[in-house]
């Protein structure tokens, strides 16, 4: 379980070790990424001798063996499967065709990411027009789960908002496939480049206590505006 874009180097990886210990061993790729990119590694394990498992992880990867919950497809799932639960791994098979587990996380992803990129913007509408803190007290009182979600997803993307990019890469990649012309996975990973590019010094307290998610919600909404987001956005288009 690496970042979105290292996925198949790390594949690479795998298929040479493959090849040189000569061990037809099983390879879950439970990355961030599309069917495609799935598929692509799929190839290069087999090529070498391995089995591969198209999966993906609904829960921080230091939860595996607690809540974290495995999401499997391809031929091999239901034994796979099998066998993580022996293990004491939470894992659900979602069908015998590969590439589903991947479009799977890109599904949950959009959603999480997108919803963050959503409201992001919403609210840096709001600090501009001057209503900030009423804006928040609405969302928390008529949609408070979509508040709790904001919350814990925006606080991590001073550090992690690169790396989140990648997947509305790969996301805006699984819907062409799927014959559709997204905007909403293009539009979120404008927004999650361009807070990437605003720079967060560690030297600096405030941007220090964003990197290490001690804002509160209005004071991290406040800091990114400061930053100029709105702008910076324009200039990823």
């Amino acid at each position: 379980i690496v970042p979105t874009m290292s996925a198949p180097a790390v594949g690479e990886e795998i298929a040479q070790a493959i090849t040189q210990t000569s061990k037809p061993i099983s390879f879950i790729e439970a990355n961030a990424i599309s069917p495609m990119t799935s598929t692509a590694i799929e190839q290069t394990i087999i090529r070498a001798g391995g089995r591969y498992i198209d999966g993906c992880i609904i829960g921080g990867a230091r939860d595996v063996g607690r809540s974290t919950v495995f999401y499997l497809s391809g031929p091999d799932a239901e034994v796979t499967a099998a066998a993580l639960r022996a293990g004491g791994v939470q894992a659900e098979v979602l069908g015998g065709r590969a590439g589903q587990a991947s479009a799977f996380k890109m599904g949950y992803a959009g959603f999480t990411k997108g919803t963050t990129a959503l409201l992001l913007e919403l609210t840096l509408v709001a600090q501009a027009w001057g209503f900030l803190d009423a804006i928040l007290a609405k969302y928390a009182s008529s949609h408070p789960e979509a508040l709790r979600l904001f919350t814990a997803h925006v606080t991590t993307w001073p550090e992690y908002a690169a790396i989140r990019a990648e997947e509305m890469v790969e996301l805006t990649a699984t819907a062409k496939a799927a014959g559709l012309a997204p905007s909403m996975a293009p539009g979120a990973e404008r927004v999650m480049a361009a807070m990437a590019q605003l720079g967060w010094d560690t030297n600096d307290a405030m941007d220090k206590a964003a990197l290490e998610r001690k804002l509160l919600l209005p004071e991290l909404i406040r800091l990114i505006a400061a930053k100029g987001l709105l702008k910076a956005t324009e200039k990823a288009e």
